[in-house]
């Protein structure tokens, strides 16, 4: 018996075969967007942490709108979205410390900043922001 084409059985199999490795192609590409997002907040903490430190190396003050870091009675945490303790960026990128400003900054750092993060320099002179990371969320 001669057979022209393929049987029913034969295309579902195809079928499932190609969408069983269209949601392992599906998964790990949507993982890999959440592993940048979170990269890109790294570099921006990384690259604020190192401008932080030069700033403060040469100026002997922390480039915030104090000049100071957080009391440690704040448990290194802004006291509020008004607190002086944010990180004025444009101290670092007019004195060359930081090339441009983070795309995750928010407002409280730079008046045109659209970022979802508030960075500040805690109590022991590092930087963190405010909120901490937030998975799939970068800017």
């Amino acid at each position: 018996m001669r057979r022209d084409g393929f049987a029913l059985v034969e295309m579902v199999i195809v079928l499932a075969v190609i969408a069983v490795v269209a949601v392992l192609v599906a998964s790990r590409v949507s993982w890999s967007f959440g592993s940048g997002r979170e990269g890109a907040y790294d570099g921006d903490r990384r690259a604020l942490q190192e401008a932080v430190n030069a700033y403060h190396r040469d100026q002997q003050k922390y480039p915030t709108y104090c000049g100071c870091g957080l009391d440690s009675a704040n448990n290194g945490t802004p006291a509020n979205p008004n607190d002086d303790s944010f990180i004025q960026l444009e101290l670092l990128t007019d004195g060359r410390y930081l090339k441009k400003v983070p795309e995750s900054a928010s407002g409280a750092n730079d008046p045109a900043g659209s970022g979802s993060y508030s960075w500040y320099v805690d109590s022991l002179g590092g930087v963190a922001s405010s909120p901490v990371f937030l998975e799939g969320v970068y800017p």
